[in-house]
């Protein structure tokens, strides 16, 4: 009973710690996105600010262009930096074994299906599993 009782309260600190991180995330992801608004105004504004400039000294197609070129070069800049600051994969823990008891026989169906091919090995898996059931 007392096990019960104490099992009970730490899933309810437990749930009132979840709440509190929800929370706490919730309020930062709001901060975050009235930050990013004023940030995507500003920006429109120096835009529009510097085109003003710009048609004051050239004709509207050309300040257009002058706006526009660097915009694309940064836009391409951001896309070729995507791949460097993309998150890379953890590694997947073998969850079946954590002892390493069942490695062999991992490493043994990565070989076979390197070798053979997934398709195929899923064929003859197939044509095992038949010819068994008939006996």
């Amino acid at each position: 009973m007392l096990r019960a009782a104490l099992a009970l309260l730490s899933t309810l600190q437990l749930g009132g710690q979840l709440r509190q991180s929800f929370e706490r995330s919730l309020q930062q992801a709001l901060i975050v996105a009235v930050a990013v608004g004023f940030l995507i105004a500003a920006a429109a504004f120096g835009l529009l600010a510097a085109y003003r400039q710009l048609v004051s000294i050239y004709q509207p197609p050309e300040a257009a262009v002058l706006m526009a070129l660097p915009l694309l070069f940064l836009g391409f800049l951001a896309l070729g930096a995507l791949p460097l600051v993309a998150r890379k994969r953890k590694s997947t823990r073998n969850l079946i074994s954590p002892g390493g008891a069942l490695n062999p026989i991992d490493e043994g169906m990565r070989n076979a299906v390197r070798q053979i091919g997934p398709f195929s090995l899923v064929l003859i898996a197939f044509a095992a599993g038949v010819l068994a059931g008939r006996r």
